[in-house]
């Protein structure tokens, strides 16, 4: 075996093997160094969420837009808003740091490696990067506005066409004796909030 297709562990060393306790080490330093980047970065991103949920619904609106219908998101709980920008701010932190978590990645795995066995990276994560773009924009320009638009499409023509039968409700608003015959009836879209809605 020449010097060049030996793993980089044994190198410079009488053993050239790690105790699992030095692998502990290495591990730690390596995910200590993994974290300087994202967790300030989350932070620091917390702060422009607003512009990333814009940027996330904007083929949602667009979608409500073709459909006729209005233009808003729910916050179904209090803390909803709040916990939704924390996650879009880790998760965008993680994606922008990706490449510096596989480089400390790379960096505890490799000394393991052959030289033949290091060579493919080279190419391989230049190669991978791309497509990992490519495949972030076909799904932000092509997939999800198509997905988006037939669901909108979808759930509002079901709203126009779907038969209910109301309940018989007698006029002090307890249900009625003798229930009246079955009359379908469609839910009705409006075209803007009503002025003083009833329960």
């Amino acid at each position: 075996m020449s010097p060049s297709d030996q793993p980089e562990s044994t190198k410079g060393s009488d053993l050239g093997i790690m105790s699992f306790g030095e692998h502990l080490e290495e591990l730690r330093k390596r995910l200590g160094w993994a974290l300087i980047v994202p967790l300030p970065l989350a932070i620091v991103l917390f702060f422009f969420a607003p512009y990333l949920r814009e940027l996330l619904i904007a083929p949602l609106f667009a979608s409500l837009r073709a459909n006729g219908q209005t233009m808003q998101v729910q916050a179904l709980s209090p803390a909803e808003t709040i916990t939704t920008d924390m996650k879009l701010a880790v998760i965008a932190a993680l994606s922008v740091s990706a490449p510096w978590l596989l480089y400390q990645l790379w960096k505890f795995v490799s000394p393991g490696l052959y030289a033949h066995e290091r060579r493919y990276v080279h190419f391989l994560t230049p190669l991978s990067s791309v497509m990992t773009l490519c495949g972030i924009m076909l799904f932000y320009w092509v997939l999800l506005p198509f997905t988006l638009l037939f669901l909108v499409s979808f759930g509002a023509a079901r709203a126009r066409t779907v038969p209910m039968t109301p309940a018989a409700v007698a006029p002090d608003g307890t249900a009625a004796d003798a229930p009246a015959a079955p009359q379908p009836f469609a839910f009705p879209l409006l075209a803007e909030d009503p002025a003083q809605p009833k329960p």
